[in-house]
């Protein structure tokens, strides 16, 4: 009886184990695109865009974290954002498990989408809940382009009660 136990106990120690890794490295290729969208934003853009129907089995927080890279790709491949309804999940997803990290790059995607809709208030008001995310952060890739998009959306004349 104990052999049979310590059979089952293993076998289900060694699932937990391979479902864990199967899982980390499909996030972990989500990170090594998001080093490419700096670098080769097309390459990176049309990769996320053929993994898209793949993305939709995976855990939540893959398709989270995918759903943030995709905005950021378009962003930089200047292809215009025509809705904020998926993004506005991500957003809720992120503030309910309190992850600062990932939520300041959804705040800072809302903020992108909210430019491209021309409603330069609510851009502003997102690109300063990103930078109140950003306290602890060591992005400072991305801390410089919320600053950027705000100091660009200032200068074209907009908002002038969101100001820096």
């Amino acid at each position: 009886m104990k052999a049979f136990f310590f059979k089952i106990l293993l076998v289900t120690f060694i699932f937990i184990v391979f479902s864990a890794c199967q899982n980390k490295g499909k996030d972990y290729h989500l990170y090594s695109i998001e080093k490419e969208i700096l670098q080769d934003p097309h390459k990176a853009y049309n990769y996320l865009d053929s993994i898209g129907k793949e993305i939709k089995d995976a855990p939540d927080s893959t398709q989270m974290f995918y759903q943030i890279l995709l905005c950021r790709a378009k962003d930089k491949c200047y292809i215009r954002h025509k809705s904020d309804s998926t993004m506005q999940n991500v957003v809720k997803y992120y503030k309910s498990r309190n992850d600062k990290e990932h939520l300041m790059q959804a705040y800072y995607c809302m903020g992108c989408i909210n430019r491209d809709l021309q409603q330069a208030d609510k851009a502003l008001k997102y690109f300063h809940n990103a930078l109140d995310c950003s306290k602890n952060s060591n992005k400072y890739e991305l801390i410089a382009r919320i600053y950027s998009q705000m100091g660009q959306l200032q200068q074209d004349g907009y908002a002038d009660e969101f100001a820096l």
